[in-house]
């Protein structure tokens, strides 16, 4: 019964969540959300200019003469322009890159899902996650929109993912990768995930050396690790 019962909630929240996501993408007037015109703004410069790696203090969208004003990393607007090939500026163009966008922001919501029914807790533990989630009025609202915010849940969601096997010492390679991912992804889309993974990282260690849970650092997660550093040491 609490197995069932765990697996209504988690339906009746995923569905409800991906259902607002695809609402307001579609019915959200365009540049209405956050920043959103800033967020395609940072789209068109960089396909107008070819950068990977964004000239901050000289930033224009084709045709204004309105510096774009962010510091956000480079990453989720690359996908958005990889993942879209919008048209020229304007209502396709905005239309193109929600889509893109959305389909991040339902992988976030499955990503959490998942965190959620890993978790060993109470069925009440669970209506408890799930209601704090619920209850974050931009969840849907900017996973519908064009915003950074939904690579950066992304990431944090992979993050926990990893995190969580790693505490319960069941990790393997792929827990690694997924840890490894999550903080990668969470740099390169918003300053405060990666604080929010680094601080989330270092309490961790510091629980394991307290309670002398091994890590199991072998020479390829140590690689492994290398390999997801470096484009972080780059970016810096």
């Amino acid at each position: 019964e609490t197995e069932r019962g765990k697996l209504i909630i988690y339906a009746l929240f995923t569905g409800l969540a991906l259902f607002k996501i695809v609402y307001y993408k579609d019915n959200v007037a365009h540049g209405d959300p956050p920043d959103e015109a800033r967020h395609v703004e940072y789209v068109q410069y960089l396909a107008a200019s070819g950068r990977v790696l964004p000239q901050f203090d000289d930033m224009y969208a084709p045709g204004s003469e309105v510096m774009v004003n962010t510091l956000h990393p480079p990453l989720y607007y690359h996908l958005l322009h990889l993942l879209s090939e919008p048209a020229d500026p304007g209502a396709a163009q905005f239309a193109a890159l929600r889509d893109s966008s959305a389909w991040l922001a339902m992988l976030a919501v499955l990503a959490l899902t998942v965190l959620g029914l890993r978790a060993d807790m109470s069925l009440l533990a669970h209506f408890t996650y799930l209601s704090v989630l619920g209850s974050l009025p931009m969840l849907g609202y900017l996973g519908g929109a064009v915003n950074n915010d939904t690579l950066a849940i992304l990431a944090g969601a992979l993050f926990a993912l990893g995190l969580t096997d790693i505490l319960k010492d069941t990790a393997d390679e792929r827990a690694w990768l997924i840890l490894l991912l999550g903080g990668l992804l969470a740099f390169f889309a918003k300053l405060t995930a990666a604080m929010l993974v680094l601080f989330s990282a270092l309490a961790a260690l510091g629980w394991l050396l307290r309670s002398g849970t091994p890590l199991h650092l072998g020479r390829r997660r140590l690689l492994l690790g290398a390999l997801f550093i470096a484009p972080v040491l780059y970016y810096q």
